[in-house]
């Protein structure tokens, strides 16, 4: 399974400064009380903790995250363009001091990569706020990429950031870029058409935008391949849409009622990832409501995993291909869960991928569970393995299941020449008969206790080893303890009784020959 960043988490941050930077603009700057690591052109989650009335979309929403500093700081900075959602109005509101929580940093569409191709940026209107911390970035690392940005927005009132871009242009002379006050034309760009060299595209803005320069951009011979995107993807006259569910699925009472009620949670999207379609359980897994997650795409609960890991997914389903793996993802109060995901594609009359059917199976418990089995069996390994007795497992054939190492550190064999060898051809041969008389007492349920024999080394000698066995089933466990400096010692006792014992036999005899001479005998 692919590995997901254990970066990502949650902050609770204060508002240094909200500043209007043009008409119905505010740029909010963050104070951290801890280090927040990312990179230029991700995005956060900003949640407002105490939002006054009720939107139906919740209380978070994603911003780019405005620095070109990857580096950890203290401040943090987004830009936001101020409307009538409740959301959008309360969030203008912040002052200095107020607390909102971010979550994050999330993203990996628009991370320059270590050796960038030259690149295309086409943004509308505050979508241009993935972008500049990219162009600061270049900037200040002196990067050579060829870099180009087109900025559409409706007036230059409602536009923000052009000092910033006209002083990136005159720091960074491979960075240029137009303002354009209308909607996207092919010759805005034409110049950098006619280099004819391999480019990057990066296209994020609103839905219609997004549709329409994909659209101009294919007709000129731009490959899909180079176009990346992010938050809006290109819409297809194939796709399937909200509407096509509600008239052609949903109101198909028995799949509706199946997808509904399933325990699992299910959603439905469109050919680029948009939400159409979400069960009760896709609600209660993620803690999103049904209006918040309809319209936004899996990454309001995802966007954990490394880059390959959707690199891959991406790349089957535009293939037409099922997608099966591990994810982890994050609930709406930052709790992380693990789940089984399946995505699967929808095809149209015309064998067209016109959606997708998602599935998450929530196995949060099964991986706890793994995890505490694992804890304990690092626990029991660690034990068995830096224990300085002799432990392991026989089978009733004569050969190893598993030892220890402390085996090899007394008989200096390797683990894996100790299991390739019935343990019996290392018993000195005096203690063979005994030992295979013990072995069959063990497998008739019979328990070892204190029983000794002695065992080959590598280089030859021999050691004393007291046993204690169990039997389980065709096996049985061991432990052993070197016994040979005792059984040594044990032995140069009984010898000095006995040469005790011989001296005073001797002394009886001689004062007894003693006695028969004094009596002339």
């Amino acid at each position: 399974m692919e590995s997901y960043s254990a970066s990502k988490k949650i902050f609770e941050v204060s508002v240094l400064k909200n500043e209007v930077i043009a008409e119905g603009v505010c740029k909010i700057t963050f104070s951290l009380e801890e280090p927040f690591s990312y990179k230029p052109g991700q995005y956060m989650w900003v949640e407002l903790l105490d939002m006054k009335g009720t939107d139906p979309k919740g209380s978070r929403r994603a911003f780019s995250i405005l620095s070109g500093d990857a580096k950890e700081g203290t401040t943090i900075a987004m830009a936001t363009r101020i409307s009538k959602t409740v959301y959008k109005q309360n969030i203008a509101t912040l002052a200095a001091g107020d607390k909102v929580k971010i979550h994050g940093p999330f993203g990996s569409n628009f991370i320059l990569d270590t050796e960038p191709r030259d690149i295309v940026m086409i943004a509308g209107g505050l979508s241009i706020t993935a972008f500049l911390p990219n162009i600061e970035y270049i900037q200040k690392n002196h990067i050579q990429t060829k870099s180009f940005l087109l900025y559409l927005n409706n007036s230059q009132d409602t536009t923000p950031f052009l000092h910033e871009l006209e002083y990136f242009k005159k720091g960074t002379p491979s960075f240029d870029y137009k303002v354009s006050y209308e909607y996207f034309k092919i010759e805005d760009i034409k110049k950098v058409l006619e280099e004819g060299k391999s480019k990057t595209w990066w296209i994020n803005g609103p839905q219609a935008m997004v549709d329409y320069v994909f659209l101009e951009l294919t007709k000129a011979g731009v490959p899909r391949g180079d176009m990346v995107f992010e938050n809006f993807y290109p819409s297809s006259a194939q796709s399937l849409t909200k509407k096509d569910l509600e008239t052609e699925f949903l109101e198909s009472n028995v799949f509706a009622n199946a997808i509904q009620n399933s325990t699992n949670h299910m959603v439905i999207t469109d050919t680029e990832g948009i939400v159409l379609f979400a069960n009760k359980s896709a609600e209660l897994t993620t803690g999103y409501s049904l209006d918040e997650i309809v319209g936004n795409t899996p990454r309001l609960w995802g966007g954990l995993m490394s880059p390959d890991f959707y690199k891959g997914f991406w790349e089957k389903k535009r293939m037409g291909l099922s997608f099966k793996g591990e994810i982890v993802n994050r609930r709406k109060n930052g709790e992380l869960y693990h789940a089984l995901i399946s995505a699967s594609p929808i095809f149209g009359k015309a064998n067209t991928v016109i959606g997708y059917i998602g599935t998450e199976e929530d196995i949060s418990g099964i991986k706890k569970i793994q995890q505490e089995i694992a804890a304990k069996s690092f626990e029991l390994n660690t034990f068995f393995d830096i224990s300085q007795d002799l432990i392991g497992v026989a089978h009733q054939d004569g050969y190893w299941k598993t030892i220890n190492s402390a085996f090899q550190k007394l008989l200096g064999f390797s683990k894996e020449e100790m299991l390739q060898s019935p343990f019996i051809t290392l018993i000195h041969p005096e203690d063979v008969e005994a030992t295979e008389n013990e072995v069959a007492k063990l497998m008739k349920g019979i328990e070892t206790v204190n029983f000794i024999n002695r065992f080959q080394k590598k280089d030859g000698s021999y050691v004393t080893i007291e046993w204690k066995a169990s039997p389980h089933g065709e096996s049985f466990y061991v432990i052993g303890r070197d016994v040979t400096a005792a059984k040594e010692k044990e032995s140069e006792l009984e010898r000095l009784n006995r040469a005790m014992i011989d001296r005073e036999l001797k002394m009886i005899e001689l004062k007894k020959k003693i006695k028969d001479l004094e009596m002339g005998k």
